[in-house]
Formats: structure tokens, sequence, C-alpha cells
């Protein structure tokens, strides 16, 4: 099973894999791997003023970090009790997808 985390917040990305390691160790799931995936980056400006000082921008730039966990040796009751309880207690800010290998 593989489970893909997004997030803009690179400290609430970091607890939530903490806690998901945790409790993969106490369900005795012996092999977790967690992989960095690259930091992807959104970059745009905005005029500040259309008429006149048309050469003054704003610029924005938005972050999305993400991380790959990878957990074998698990069994189904075990992830399909982790997935409802997953979807309902994650806080905003964080996106999950799950993909489960046979």
């Amino acid at each position: 099973m593989s489970i893909v985390l997004k997030s803009f917040n690179s400290k609430l990305l970091q607890f939530y894999v903490s806690l998901l390691i945790n409790f993969f160790k106490s369900k005795g799931s012996s092999s977790i791997k967690v992989v960095f995936l690259p930091v992807k980056k959104k970059k745009w400006s905005v005029i500040k003023s259309p008429h006149v000082h048309s050469k003054s921008k704003d610029q924005f730039e938005m972050r999305i970090y993400s991380r790959l966990l990878i957990i074998n040796s698990l069994n189904l009751n075990n992830l399909f009790y982790l997935e409802s309880i997953l979807k309902k207690g994650f806080s905003r800010g964080l996106s999950l997808s799950f993909k489960y290998n046979n």
C-alpha cells in the first residue's frame, strides 16, 4: 500500500507523516519507507494598478510539499480501518490519496 500526502505547510505534513509512522509501527508493520517527493512551485504576478502604474506588480508563490509512504505487510482490515479514520480526522490543508498494491 502507498499513501501520498500533500500540503502547503511543511511542518503540518511532517507531523502527520510521523503520526502515520507511529500508527503503522504499533500495528506491527515492519517495513515503512518515506519518500520525499519534489516541491512543486507555482509563481504568478498581479498588476497593482492597471491604469497608470502598470509596471508595479505583486509577485506570489505557492509551494506544495509531498511525501510518499510505502507500507508492506499490513492486512486489509487494518487498511480499511485506517483509511476511514484518516479521511474523517485529518485537518484542513492536507490531501491524501491511497493506492492498494496486490
